[in-house]
């Protein structure tokens, strides 16, 4: 990745920790108390949201001057 500042990684936990908890307690008690199961979705749920938002963060920006060239 070109520039992964704390700031970045600030975000990506704050957006993929709290759906990754949340989910996984909702598998578990739909699954009738399979904690294991819970777990493992929440787990793999936030890390595709930590790595989604640590990549947009890192690569995206918001101040390209698309008439550059022109």
């Amino acid at each position: 990745m070109d520039r992964v500042t704390y700031s970045a990684v600030g975000y990506a936990l704050l957006f993929a920790v709290p759906p990754g908890v949340g989910a996984g307690v909702f598998i578990a008690r739909i699954q009738g108390g399979s904690l294991a199961l819970g777990v493992g979705f929440g787990v793999c749920l936030s890390l595709g949201v930590f790595l989604l938002v640590l990549y947009g963060a890192s690569f995206g920006t918001t101040d390209i001057d698309r008439n550059e060239g022109r």
